[in-house]
């Protein structure tokens, strides 16, 4: 059955079943179908057991300070992932698009992946470049593919420095 809803507004769909044994910290890979079974949207949360608690007394109109952040320690245990790209590069007039089929090809979660397009290793980004994707988290033996676009004129530049 289809769903609209209008701007700003909001609706509860289900909630999150209790997971007995979880970790510090786990992840929610929530993805949005048509009525036809195609991906509309995806979103991949990273969420902590213990959240962040607010000092509700020290708020204010434009900030509401925390007592204690949430737990997120463990994500710097994660173990590494092997992520491989594949790259097509195409120009139009002062224009170039890059095409990135990314893939991560471990059993472990790639988690934030950052797109960063160099002329040459080591060289400095390019930069400004518009990427569909510039962070992103990829679930293990999976592939996402990404674009990205900037002025010729940037990658000249970036060049000569």
């Amino acid at each position: 059955m289809p769903l609209e809803l209008k701007a700003d507004s909001q609706i509860v769909l289900t909630r999150l079943p209790e997971i007995a044994g979880l970790s510090q910290v786990y992840f929610l890979d929530l993805r949005t179908l048509s009525g036809k079974g195609e991906l509309v949207d995806h979103n991949f949360y990273c969420l902590p057991l213990s959240l962040n608690t607010r000092d509700e007394e020290k708020a204010n109109w434009f900030v509401t300070p925390l007592k204690q952040y949430a737990d997120l320690t463990s994500l710097n245990s994660l173990p590494p992932a092997e992520v491989k790209y594949k790259s097509k590069i195409s120009s139009k007039e002062d224009r170039s698009f890059i095409s990135l089929e990314i893939e991560n090809t471990s059993n472990n979660l790639a988690f934030m992946v950052e797109v960063v397009v160099r002329q040459k290793l080591r060289q400095k980004a390019v930069a400004p470049i518009f990427l569909e994707d510039n962070y992103f988290s990829l679930l293990p033996k999976k592939k996402e593919s990404s674009a990205a676009t900037f002025s010729l004129r940037t990658w000249k530049a970036t060049t000569q420095r």
